[in-house]
């Protein structure tokens, strides 16, 4: 049973959403208020470029990936400190997004189904990067900060990494400028906006910010909840429509 939203948040979340200029993926991330995915949650299917007309700006401390390669970034229109996450479960978003969501994105498609590669967490930071994307050309692996990755004599540029251990920062440019993201331990099979253009990696946490638990294909989406702790009845958004979100029960 379809009814229409009358839910503060659903609108305000409709109305943000309005702007957006939504990509043709179909991946969907979970962002909720507080830490262990307690307080106000909310679930986005789109490119959402500011989320301030919603309960969530500065607030999301915790969120669920459940498809898809997702960019999280501290300032609308994706700007600001920007971190990219694999599908999983994240506790507590320590490291550089924590209260500072703003603008969400999928960037890359994820399959739930397909084989996960197991990622060996290492005592040491880690990365990895590659010349091309799905790991492709010569490949450069670091254990520290390099602000100018140019000095290695087989590095030519970066498409692709994997994060064993640490979360990284690439950017564009020497000295950690420039555009940048974070990468928290993960496969990357393409670095989205820095395609071939990483000149600079920052080991931004030495340890794991966040511990990640693959979602089932065949779960069932975690949506929207209003309440602490999973109190309240939980409303799934369906779709937006000229009159907003409907909420299916």
């Amino acid at each position: 049973m379809s009814i229409p939203c009358r839910n503060p948040l659903g609108v305000a979340f409709a109305a943000a959403l309005a702007f957006s200029t939504g990509a043709a993926l179909a991946g969907d991330i979970t962002l909720f208020q507080h830490r262990d995915f307690s307080g106000t949650g909310v679930t986005v299917h789109h490119e959402a470029q500011d989320l301030s007309a919603t309960a969530f700006n500065d607030t999301a401390t915790s969120m669920v990936i459940r498809e898809g390669v997702w960019q999280a970034c501290t300032e609308p229109n994706f700007q600001g400190q920007c971190v990219q996450l694999q599908p999983g479960a994240y506790r507590n978003l320590n490291a550089s997004l924590n209260h500072s969501v703003a603008s969400v994105r999928e960037i890359a498609t994820s399959t739930a189904a397909a084989p996960q590669t197991i990622i060996i967490a290492t005592a040491q930071p880690r990365l990895v990067l590659f010349e091309n994307r799905n790991f492709g050309g010569s490949a450069l692996e670091i254990n520290s900060s390099s602000p100018a990755l140019d000095r290695f004599s087989n590095y030519d540029n970066a498409a692709a990494a994997i994060v064993y251990q640490g979360t990284w920062r690439l950017c564009s440019e020497e000295n950690s400028r420039g555009d940048c993201s974070d990468f928290a331990p993960g496969r990357y099979e393409n670095l989205g906006p820095l395609n071939g253009r990483v000149r600079s990696a920052e080991l931004v946490m030495a340890g794991t910010p966040v511990a990640t638990n693959p979602i089932p294909a065949d779960s069932e989406p975690v949506t929207a909840y209003d309440g602490a702790s999973f109190s309240n009845q939980p409303a799934a958004i369906d779709h937006v429509s000229p009159r907003g979100y409907t909420f299916t029960q």
